[in-house]
């Protein structure tokens, strides 16, 4: 079935499509249907591949005059340019899309995926411990759990430590050792929570800080208007109680 619009009449290479009374002429009918015809057959030819039969479509449609279906061509001219199809319109300012003037689709290349080194994530557990920073002292626990994930040079770690008695020889600052891994570039880490820890002064958040190499952190204080500072073991009790929940780089 052809469908042509009967409010203009135009031209195919000079040559009527639609009469003066807004029909299809019955050479132009005959060839819509020789061309429907191979089409059918191309379709069978090309096995289903669309890209194919667009191709070679269009080159039915770049050969195809009105005395074509009288001829009846047995042979397809093959052409490694694009069809291209020329069309005038009597009575109409510009080409209206119901013309043959197309260009063949042709598909993309599918993307590159670009993938770089396999990372593994490590999962794991790690063991706190209270020590001094220059005598770590030997002390009784209640609780002493750690777990960590490793990803692209991130480590999560969590854990909790729990005292439940002081082992008295401990000196210096707090830290808490056992890390997983060194850092491998200087971090501040948040301590979840605290417990029967004595903060002093306006200094009362403390933290912890983990400078590159180094498998501990340092427990240090902040507050309003002050200066970071550190926390000495006498700020420990028998009960103090730590957690932490944090994320560096090592």
């Amino acid at each position: 079935m052809v469908s042509v619009n009967k409010s203009i009449g135009f031209k195919f290479r000079d040559r009527a499509i639609v009469d003066r009374g807004g029909n299809p002429t019955e050479p132009f009918l005959a060839w819509m249907e020789d061309l429907e015809r191979r089409g059918n057959q191309l379709r069978q030819r090309t096995g289903g591949d669309s890209d194919r039969f667009e191709a070679v479509e269009g080159l039915l449609l770049n050969q195809g005059e009105v005395e074509a279906a009288q001829e009846r061509p047995t042979a397809v001219p093959v052409s490694p340019e694009p069809p291209q199809v020329s069309a005038m319109v009597s009575g109409a300012p510009e080409v209206t899309e119901m013309l043959l003037n197309w260009q063949p689709e042709y598909a993309l290349p599918p993307p590159t995926l670009v993938t770089g080194p396999a990372e593994t994530l490590e999962a794991g557990t790690w063991t706190p411990v209270i020590a001094g920073s220059t005598m770590p002292g030997s002390h009784t626990y209640t609780t002493q759990t750690g777990r960590f994930l490793r990803y692209d040079g991130w480590v999560w770690i969590s854990g909790k430590v729990v005292l439940s008695a002081l082992g008295g020889t401990e000196a210096g600052n707090i830290t808490i050792t056992g890390l997983p891994y060194p850092a491998t570039e200087d971090s501040d880490i948040g301590l979840a929570s605290w417990e029967n820890l004595n903060l002093g002064g306006a200094q009362y958040h403390p933290y912890g800080e983990i400078l590159t190499g180094n498998a501990f952190l340092t427990v240090r204080t902040s507050g309003d208007n002050v200066a970071k500072g550190t926390r000495p073991v006498s700020s420990l009790s028998a009960t103090t109680a730590i957690c932490i929940n944090s994320l560096y780089r090592g």
